[in-house]
């Protein structure tokens, strides 16, 4: 029952003291899309 919850806090949760490689590259793409967008308005 508890293993469920961790796999799914895991997920969510950036305090986790794992943190999977996979994550960061994700989290890395989406500010760098968020950047973007955000510079397009702007010139725009």
């Amino acid at each position: 029952m508890h293993s469920r919850k961790i796999s799914k806090t895991k997920k969510v949760g950036f305090g986790s003291k794992t943190i999977n490689i996979k994550d960061i590259a994700i989290v890395s793409v989406i500010i760098i899309v968020v950047a973007l967008i955000i510079l397009r308005f702007m010139n725009a």
